[in-house]
């Protein structure tokens, strides 16, 4: 029993890292992500502010008139995510495998428990 009881545990804990390892390659690749992200919405500014400050020397109707037209074109591609979504799946993950731990520790406590009143009561039988 003691060696499938630590078996068992053992698989726990490759599981949890295994779990943590995986994770923290998700989230690896979600800041990426996130970062080329910004990247391209930066370069689209910058594209943005170029066309303006070309077209600034125009008159004044006209230079609203491709100002409305840029900032359409602008805003239909802007395809912005919040930043804080790309983490939430992780982060429960995380959350999940931090609340497997205490019930862990919950299971130890009470094996060594009972294993230790067995004991004492095997000492007590054989002094008899």
């Amino acid at each position: 029993e003691f060696r499938e009881l630590q078996l068992w545990l053992e698989g726990q804990e490759k599981l949890l890292l295994t779990k943590l390892e995986e994770t923290e390659k998700d989230i690896m690749a979600r800041k990426e992500k996130g970062l080329a992200n910004h990247m391209e919405e930066v370069r689209c500014l910058d594209h943005l502010i170029q066309e303006i400050e070309e077209k600034h020397q125009q008159p004044a109707s006209k230079l609203l008139q491709d100002i409305g037209s840029m900032l359409k074109k602008f805003q239909a591609k802007e395809t912005y995510e919040n930043p804080v979504d790309l983490f939430l799946e992780p982060k429960w993950t995380i959350w999940d495998c931090s609340d497997t731990i205490p019930l862990l520790k919950n299971a130890i406590k009470k094996f060594r428990d009972t294993l230790e009143s067995g004991l004492q009561l095997q000492e007590v039988n054989v002094t008899l």
